[in-house]
């Protein structure tokens, strides 16, 4: 089967006020995340080699401890408010979340392969299930000063920092770090050093990148984004972070 150009979620086959589904084509990976709003009812995650004939397939839940072990059950929320992420096990050529709704709203949010898609579906009684297709939510944060740089900023969800940026107005003296990294909620034992560099005493020295080329600068909600540069020189210094959130 050849790759789509998208991988996207499709509209609800059934537009009822108590069940609907949407799938996306051509899935190696699939993560879902569901967020109820006082919701019950269930959430079966099914999969395809056709599209015409459907199957429970395995997944595995990613945000709780433990041993995580595999289940092809519905997922099932009484009354639930909180958020929760699974994992879809195996290769489908299709995949598709049905949900039943007796009580509440959910949000549920797909990420397949390369391309990320939410869709919102209220799922109340007039039967309407509104989409948002959504590219890329990204967030920049910026920040000035003339002092040592100390930011420690907690993005409002999971995330993944994307880019670093950092401008000083002289060049600085050569003999201090200049460090990007996760302060994660879980303690200090967890904390990740993303990038560190000693920027030399040159014009060179005055602009400091980074960019993110694997996963590893994923956080979760909680964890901070810290930047720390001792800044001996005085230069006056301008800090662009980007992040995506997940």
């Amino acid at each position: 089967m050849a790759k789509v150009a998208r991988n996207t979620f499709h509209d609800a086959v059934s537009q009822s006020a108590t069940s609907s589904s949407w799938e996306v084509s051509y899935c190696p990976t699939v993560a879902i995340e569901a967020a109820p709003v006082g919701f019950s009812g269930s959430i079966t995650i099914q999969g395809s080699l056709d599209s015409d004939h459907w199957q429970s397939v395995p997944w595995v839940r990613q945000d709780v401890g433990g041993v995580l072990l595999p289940s092809v059950l519905p997922i099932s929320l009484v009354q639930e408010n909180t958020r929760s992420y699974y994992r879809v096990l195996g290769l489908w050529a299709w995949v598709r979340v049905v949900v039943e709704r007796t009580a509440g709203s959910v949000t549920v949010m797909g990420l397949a392969t390369d391309a990320f898609v939410e869709m919102i579906h209220d799922l109340d009684d007039s039967g309407q299930v509104p989409t948002k297709e959504v590219h890329r939510n990204l967030v920049f944060y910026e920040a000035t000063g003339a002092t040592a740089i100390a930011v420690s900023v907690a993005p409002s969800g999971n995330f993944k920092v994307v880019a670093m940026t950092c401008h000083l107005s002289a060049a600085p003296n050569g003999s201090n770090a200049f460090t990007l990294s996760l302060d994660r909620i879980a303690g200090s034992a967890y904390d990740y050093p993303i990038y560190a560099v000693t920027p030399p005493a040159t014009a060179a020295g005055q602009d400091i990148g980074w960019g993110a080329s694997d996963d590893i600068s994923i956080g979760r909600f909680g964890d901070a984004v810290q930047v720390a540069f001792a800044n001996a020189g005085g230069a006056t210094w301008g800090l662009c972070l980007v992040w995506e959130l997940l």
